[in-house]
């Protein structure tokens, strides 16, 4: 059995601008997948794929989406979730 949690390197990129791009690797040398998680959520992969995903030699790299998890929120940007409210 392959220990999951051992396999994801987390890691934060800054950008230009100072805001933090957190991400998740597993490494390796295999093929990429590239996750991409929905709302709500965060980029760490689902661990009941992580072991499967290293049987076959898959890298899983994923990235938190803006204001989610430690990824630092993009000023001005609202949640697509939340329907904008108009005043009568």
């Amino acid at each position: 059995m392959i220990d999951t949690a051992a396999i994801v390197h987390e890691f934060d990129l800054t950008r230009p601008d100072g805001r933090t791009v957190h991400g998740y690797d597993s490494g390796g040398d295999g093929a990429v997948v590239l996750w991409q998680h929905g709302t709500p959520n965060v980029g760490a992969p689902p661990q009941p794929l992580m072991a499967p995903a290293a049987e076959l030699g898959l890298r899983w790299v994923s990235l938190d989406r803006g204001g989610y998890g430690a990824r630092a929120r993009i000023r001005g940007a609202r949640s697509p979730v939340r329907p904008r409210t108009r005043s009568p």
